[in-house]
């Protein structure tokens, strides 16, 4: 019999090389401090808790939420998770930036949910922000279009950045 556990808060059965053993159940010192990352994490756990609670409250939202949730999920589950991962930016084309204005930087974002926005900072080889915005979106991509010439493109970064609706950012930088 394939069997492990604690039972009855009074043994714990657990099997090692193949064969079952029964032991006494771990004590825990309630009271033992947290490490700075465990609490750190409990206090994320705590926002995102607070996040899919709050989407309940708001029917167009939740009703949202439940249309991507698989079966056995709920909208709360479904917006946990959104809170808990941030959305990620895959691909930057920067094919067509040379530098001058009317150049089209495109962005391919993804989330687990939706990305609600990205932006575009770019950066000089010196640091100086030559000019950022909001890319916009064509229902695949993303597009930005550049305003501001940049006359040194070589060793200038364009950061990408994607948001979703919890808030959370996505960042990517490509260095030319």
């Amino acid at each position: 019999m394939n069997v492990s556990g604690m039972l009855g808060r009074q043994v714990v059965v657990k099997t090692r090389a193949g064969k079952q053993y029964l032991s006494a159940p771990p004590t825990i010192n309630e009271n033992r401090p947290l490490t700075p990352n465990k609490a750190a994490w409990r206090e994320k756990f705590k926002a995102f808790a607070a996040y899919g609670k709050y989407i309940g409250t708001i029917p167009e939202m939740k009703a949202a939420y439940q249309v991507v949730a698989k079966p056995g999920q709920t909208a709360y589950n479904v917006a946990f998770k959104d809170a808990r991962y941030p959305p990620e930016v895959t691909a930057v084309s920067i094919q067509g930036y040379s530098g001058t204005p009317g150049d089209k930087i495109f962005v391919q974002a993804k989330d687990d949910f939706k990305v609600t926005g990205v932006k575009v900072t770019i950066y000089s080889a010196s640091g100086e922000v030559i000019e950022q915005g909001d890319a916009v979106e064509d229902g695949i991509l993303w597009m930005y279009i550049v305003t501001n010439p940049n006359n040194t493109v070589k060793g200038s970064n364009i950061l990408v950045a994607a948001n979703d609706l919890p808030g959370n950012e996505g960042v990517r930088e490509i260095v030319l």
